[in-house]
């Protein structure tokens, strides 16, 4: 069978490739303004050594971005993958919770 063509009773094909890259980094978003001449500077404003929960591939891993806030998996094979930073989002609520009366869960 040709390379373009795929058999007319599966709507839904196996990917060709076997193999995927996936990297992530976590750093703050852009201000969508300029911030004021007071505003403290900060430094690389990545997040590194911050702890991940990551499902690659149905494999559930413990990981913890490296130094520039970044982590990078290769050779995943097909599939959905699932990231969750435990420790920045549990910091974020704490100080939410520390400066309002918002409950965040």
């Amino acid at each position: 069978m040709r390379q373009d063509n795929r058999p007319i009773d599966s709507a839904v094909q196996p990917c060709p490739c076997v193999v995927h890259n996936f990297q992530v980094t976590l750093g703050p978003a852009p201000d969508a303004t300029p911030r004021p001449a007071w505003w403290p500077v900060e430094g690389s404003g990545l997040y590194g050594a911050e702890s991940l929960a990551i499902t690659l591939a149905g494999v559930d891993a413990q990981q913890t971005l490296d130094g520039g806030g970044g982590f990078q998996a290769s050779a995943i094979p097909p599939g959905v993958a699932q990231v969750r930073f435990d420790k920045f989002y549990d910091d974020v609520r704490a100080d939410i919770a520390g400066r309002t009366h918002i409950d965040t869960d």
